[in-house]
């Protein structure tokens, strides 16, 4: 009887996807953190365009204070100071992203090719059990068939 198939890269195939796991959970964080600034951003849009409501509100109010409108448009200044911010925070986190969804594909692919391997391995294996197992029933037909032919000559 033919041997049993072990995989000698087994091993490795796992480690690999465990290193494609981990490139998963990275990217899976990486747009969470992403999603988190996104809604950061519109958070801050809209606390600016209700204090831009409430400035123009008040602007029609004649006994307006100086100081009022001077922290007003700095609170102002600041909620667009930090819109950029978190502008900016999601275009680097989206580089890091694109590095991180490459080193997933890149993780894939060498798990991919392991596991290709493996199945070719595997089919080999299988076609030379069934190889050896018809070369037993042959050799168990043509011993039958000496024993007829033998048989029936006598």
């Amino acid at each position: 009887m033919v041997k049993r198939h072990t995989f000698r890269l087994g091993t490795v195939l796992r480690l690999r996807k465990m290193t494609e796991d981990d490139c998963r959970r990275r990217v899976a964080m990486q747009l969470r953190e992403i999603a988190r600034v996104e809604s950061d951003v519109r958070r801050l849009e809209e606390q600016f365009e209700w204090e831009t409501g409430r400035s123009r509100k008040d602007q029609q109010n004649p006994t307006m204070d100086v100081m009022t409108i001077r922290r007003r448009r700095s609170y102002m200044g600041h909620l667009q100071r930090r819109r950029q911010e978190c502008a900016e925070q999601v275009g680097t986190l989206q580089e890091k992203l694109s590095q991180e969804q490459r080193a997933l594909a890149d993780a894939s692919r060498e798990v991919k090719a392991l596991e290709k391997l493996r199945d070719k391995q595997l089919a080999r294996q299988r076609e030379m059990e069934l190889r050896a197992q018809r070369a037993e029933e042959d050799e168990i037909g043509r011993q039958m068939f000496l024993r007829f032919r033998s048989v029936s000559t006598e």
